[in-house]
């Protein structure tokens, strides 16, 4: 062994192994299964760009704390800030553009 390179503790194997998600005892749970949320999750779950995610968070709209710089909610105040929105009407729709009348 080189002066430069270090030993291995006692009891530890010199392979070095990732860890891989999904794989072994422990796996990856789906954001649906999570009770914590990053901005990324409920910009995903919303489907809206993650700046939007953001500032319904920053704005209190949905309860959220920024940890470590990062904006955490649950999936609880989630669920209840999408039942709080109001239900979509007809008048909220804009009228379809037919563009085949244009081309006669």
């Amino acid at each position: 062994m080189r002066s430069n390179q270090r030993r291995p503790r006692p009891g530890r194997s010199t392979t070095r192994r990732h860890h891989r998600p999904g794989t072994g005892l422990t796996r990856t749970l789906r954001p649906a299964e999570r009770v914590v949320w990053l901005d990324t999750d409920v910009a995903r779950q919303l489907s809206v760009p993650l700046a939007e995610a953001r500032a319904f968070m920053r704005d209190g709209a949905i309860p959220a704390e920024r940890i470590n710089g990062v904006w955490t909610t649950t999936r609880a105040r989630v669920v209840a800030f999408i039942d709080s929105l109001p239900e979509a009407g007809p008048d909220d729709f804009p009228p379809p553009n037919d563009d085949r009348a244009d081309r006669s």
